[in-house]
């Protein structure tokens, strides 16, 4: 019984840890890379050109590029459904870290500070959406599938990618070869110079978003890590000890660190020229994110490369303009969007049920802070209509029936009329 119990301890101790930060990225590419044996020849003029960059790339220039960012919450639901707050926090830490503004800067051992670099890049919620509506950079989809979160769930809410950061969080992402959910991935990240639009942006898990809600310190820096795969940075232990991560000032790692801990002995490449220890604390590594605390001059270089050569419109002026970004906003003051579903007991979208027996209807709509007013009216209901926000509904009759939600705030009103949405067969 006494090693039964142990067994379950240390179980409870690893499981957390083993799902801190590992990034299916480098998995993805070599599948991309598959399909597009051109990709190499667009990764090796990035590289020529981020070696270029690298020799007129200073520690800090004053100038500051912002990247409008939306996030698309892929739930099915309940916690899965993360809140405002915890996004917000996944912003700040997002900018804390690539401003070298992170109180665990001071963490970064003597023999790094040197090359430890402000980034100069600043990431800011859309306050216009593609059309130019008010947005607060907020999506939410109902997605049954959002356990199981891959390429395809992209499909079902995409912004423009030259335009804005996508950031698709999920329940659980699916292994890119296996197609299984992968025990322990936090998510994966299209490069740059793979050049294909309609896929670009993060995917990432949604307690990998910030630092609170359902996530935590630990998973903290997985949407940074992930952020610098977009901006063009390699893994530290990509290439092994030959290469590393292409980058001078990061000495290069053998293989993935431990997430178990933040070991500052470890020299997996102790024959390297200069002989240095394994950054452990760049973002770029595998450890926790109590662990990371830094980019280097050289990986500034990179994303420098990236958004001068790749992703040129994304922080330019006039996209700033467009998409709302141009300037600090705290909240976005805008007009709620209407979204609902029906759902069974396994949260599962429901279309048909059974005469006389209650069909939930569950609101899910976004875009807004604040309270809202919301009316629904249910053809062939029993009520008719219903000023609840998540109301229950009974039909006597067989048939096929409309369903419409309106919402309204202080600044608009939206509606949604699916029509003959619910499907009510005869009770048996």
């Amino acid at each position: 019984m006494k090693k039964l119990l142990l067994f379950f301890v240390v179980v409870s101790i690893l499981i957390p840890a083993i799902a801190q930060q590992p990034c299916i990225t480098s998995e993805v590419y070599n599948q991309q890379v598959k399909a597009h044996p051109e990709v190499l020849q667009n990764q090796q003029l990035f590289n020529k050109q981020a070696q270029f960059q690298a020799k007129n790339t200073l520690k800090k220039s004053g100038a500051v590029s912002i990247i409008p960012v939306v996030f698309h919450i892929m739930h099915n639901t309940g916690s899965s459904n993360i809140s405002d707050a915890q996004i917000e926090d996944a912003i700040r830490i997002l900018n804390e870290d690539f401003r070298r503004l992170n109180p665990s800067a001071i963490n970064t051992r003597d023999i790094f500070k040197s090359v430890a670099a402000d980034v100069e890049i600043e990431f800011r919620l859309a306050r216009k959406d593609p059309n130019g509506n008010c947005t607060n950079g907020i999506v939410r989809v109902f997605d049954e599938w959002t356990n199981n979160g891959n390429e395809s769930i992209k499909k079902k809410s995409y912004w423009p990618s030259d335009k804005y950061l996508n950031i698709w969080v999920v329940g659980n992402v699916t292994s890119f070869t296996s197609g299984t959910v992968g025990v322990g991935i936090m998510g994966y990240t299209q490069y740059p110079w793979v050049n294909t639009p309609e896929t670009d942006g993060i995917i990432i898990m949604n307690r990998g978003v910030g630092g609170i809600g359902i996530s935590n310190a630990n998973n903290s820096k997985n949407l940074t890590h992930e952020a610098g795969h977009w901006l063009g940075c390699l893994h530290t232990f990509n290439d092994g000890c030959i290469g590393g991560d292409s980058v001078a000032d990061t000495p290069p790692c053998e293989k993935r660190t431990s997430v178990l801990g933040c070991d500052t002995t470890k020299n997996s490449c102790a024959k390297d020229n200069p002989d240095l220890p394994d950054q452990i604390e760049n973002y770029m590594d595998f450890t926790v994110g109590t662990c990371q605390n830094m980019f280097t001059i050289g990986q500034k270089a990179r994303m420098e490369t990236t958004l001068i050569n790749w992703r040129p419109l994304i922080s330019s002026i006039q996209n700033l303009i467009a998409t709302g970004t141009d300037k600090v906003t705290t909240v976005a003051n805008c007009a709620p969007i209407a979204r609902f579903v029906a759902l069974n007991n396994q949260l599962e979208e429901l279309k048909t049920a059974c005469t006389n027996n209650l069909v939930s209807f569950k609101d899910v709509s976004y875009n807004y802070s604040g309270s809202v007013n919301y009316d629904w009216i249910f053809e062939g209901g029993t009520p008719a209509t219903s000023n609840l926000q998540n109301p229950s509904v009974s039909y006597s009759q067989t048939g096929s029936y409309d369903v419409t939600l309106i919402v309204s705030n202080t600044h608009g009103a939206d509606t949604l009329k699916l029509k003959d949405y619910i499907t009510i067969n005869p009770t048996i």
